[in-house]
């Protein structure tokens, strides 16, 4: 609830909040009231933020995984508002009709070994280690 205030005083046009699903139906004590987190959000960012939370399941946007997720999207963009009003949310749809594997994911990275071969020969961005960082090897 904290990130409420930061939020008020920055006026972002976009607000996102991950964490367990469970929060969807979280109940705290909140200025001598028990209420649900999602409801004092709502209330904390006022009309000038329109957005909803949804239960997210990661391995539909190609994450190897069965991560099940709350994420929680509010806007105050014309844009976005605009979005939330015609299809109801706002996030992209999804991009897996079937759950991947990790080696599904990640089997076609070239095999890296921190003693001989740090880097990628064709990725750049693949690398087993830092080489300053590396102890050193017999």
């Amino acid at each position: 609830l904290p990130a409420l205030q930061v939020i008020k005083r920055l006026r972002p046009r976009w607000v996102l909040f991950e964490n367990v699903r469970q929060m969807a139906t979280t109940v705290i004590e909140y200025e001598g009231r028990h209420r649900r987190i999602l409801d004092i959000i709502a209330d904390e960012l006022g009309p000038d933020y329109a957005g909803r939370a949804e239960v997210v399941d990661f391995s539909r946007y190609g994450v190897p995984q069965r991560r099940r997720r709350l994420i929680t999207i509010y806007t105050r963009d014309p844009d976005g508002r605009k979005l939330l009003a015609e299809k109801g949310t706002l996030l992209p749809p999804p991009t897996h009709r079937q759950p991947i594997t990790l080696r599904q994911a990640i089997g076609g990275f070239e095999p890296l070994d921190a003693r001989t071969n740090l880097r990628s020969v064709s990725d750049p961005l693949q690398r087993s280690a830092s080489e300053d960082a590396l102890p050193a090897f017999p």
